[in-house]
């Protein structure tokens, strides 16, 4: 059995020749705004008062930014100034010169570790940690590797030691 599946139903239904429902209530509104103001204003007033009124109104009915009516535009754009924002840090690459730096006196390590971390090593998890990822250096791999066994022995010989906690005097 075939069954007819809707298409165009982004489309919306004509209902006076070319204006769509929500057209049609536009016009009708910017109809009745300019009968009240053609009683309430004097005849120079009243026609200075229409232009920016038409504009106002037809934008509204007829105007579509990016796909979406133009009360729905306006309605985004006011949430988006109200509501508070969310900034997420992204380190950038910043260059420094050689004779802009300063010497500051290397901090003694608080954790020691048996194994000695070379410079090549640092600039392979900076460079790891900068590309997220992306870029990833044979020395910084084989590090992390390297971390993650000596915490799994470590794991291991804690469970088999009961729990109890013994530590290395360095």
């Amino acid at each position: 059995m075939l069954i007819g599946v809707p298409q165009f139903i982004d489309v919306e239904d004509k209902i006076a020749g070319p204006l769509t429902a929500k057209q049609l209530l536009w016009m009708m509104g910017m109809g009745a705004t300019f009968l009240v103001l053609w009683f309430v204003l004097e005849q120079a007033a009243f026609f200075v008062a229409v232009g920016p009124i038409a504009a106002i109104f037809l934008g509204f009915a007829f105007y579509r930014p990016y796909n979406q009516t133009l009360l729905t535009f306006v309605m985004h754009s006011i949430s988006f100034v109200f509501r508070p924002k969310v900034y997420v840090w992204k380190r950038e690459a910043v260059t420094v010169s050689a004779g802009s730096a300063k010497k500051v006196e290397p901090k003694k390590p608080t954790i020691a570790h048996d194994q000695q971390i070379s410079r090549a090593d640092i600039a392979g998890l900076a460079g790891l940690l900068d590309t997220e990822g992306t870029k990833s250096s044979t020395g910084a791999l084989e590090l992390i590797r390297q971390h993650e066994l000596e915490r799994d022995r470590e794991a291991k010989r804690r469970s088999l030691l009961g729990g109890l906690s013994i530590t290395k005097k360095r």
